[in-house]
């Protein structure tokens, strides 16, 4: 596509010079320029099918670091300074795309029936707490050592009992394969990917003190 992207202007996001936008028809609103490329966290797997026996788990809204919780994909800058991926942004806001995924993903993994927006109103054993630390682009010195760097604490409590039955920090760090907005996108949904199969394992040893 013709429209050439602007790029984070430091001296650490040098790697993103040149970012050109997603293909596809880009749509205008008077003098507002082209439309954002969007994008989603788009777990591959199947749907968790229902057990009645499985433990009843409500995954809570994540807790998002300061930056982390809009719509605009954020970037990590060195000396504390943040930023975001220009003319990119997410289908949602990135607390409710990482909840469904994790909720679909995790269930489809483990067997668990975890519920997700809404479910306040069912009865559940367990409650899973997550706390996002970082969900981020970081550029390196040059292309090839830029990551999208992932870093979650998840805490699980027996709602019956009030025993905590689990805490973990789950963390992944993930090369950029491209300098392109749809290169960091695939990224970002690798980390994800990478993520919720580690949470899987480790709810599966524990989802049993939720039944």
């Amino acid at each position: 596509m013709p429209l050439v992207r602007k790029t984070v202007k430091t001296a650490t996001a040098l790697t993103l010079a040149g970012m050109l936008a997603g293909c596809g028809p880009l749509i205008s609103f008077g003098q507002d320029g082209p439309a954002d490329s969007v994008y989603s966290l788009e777990y591959q797997g199947a749907y968790g099918s229902f057990d009645e026996g499985a433990p009843t788990i409500y995954f809570d809204e994540p807790i998002m670091a300061e930056g982390l919780g809009g719509r605009k994909l954020a970037v990590r800058l060195q000396d504390f300074r943040r930023s975001t991926v220009a003319g990119a942004s997410w289908s949602s806001n990135l607390a409710d795309l990482m909840r469904g995924y994790l909720v679909r993903s995790v269930a489809n993994t483990t067997g668990a029936q975890l519920i997700g927006e809404g479910g306040l109103d069912v009865e559940v054993g367990c409650r899973i707490a997550t706390h996002v630390w970082s969900f981020e682009l970081v550029p390196g010195a040059d292309a090839s050592d830029d990551i999208v760097d992932s870093t979650m604490e998840l805490t699980l409590l027996n709602l019956r009992t009030g025993d905590l039955l689990g805490k973990q920090t789950f963390a992944a760090k993930v090369g950029v394969a491209g300098s392109d907005s749809q290169a960091i996108a695939r990224a970002f949904n690798r980390a994800i990917e990478n993520t919720a199969g580690e949470i899987s394992t480790w709810l599966s040893d524990l989802q049993d003190g939720c039944k």
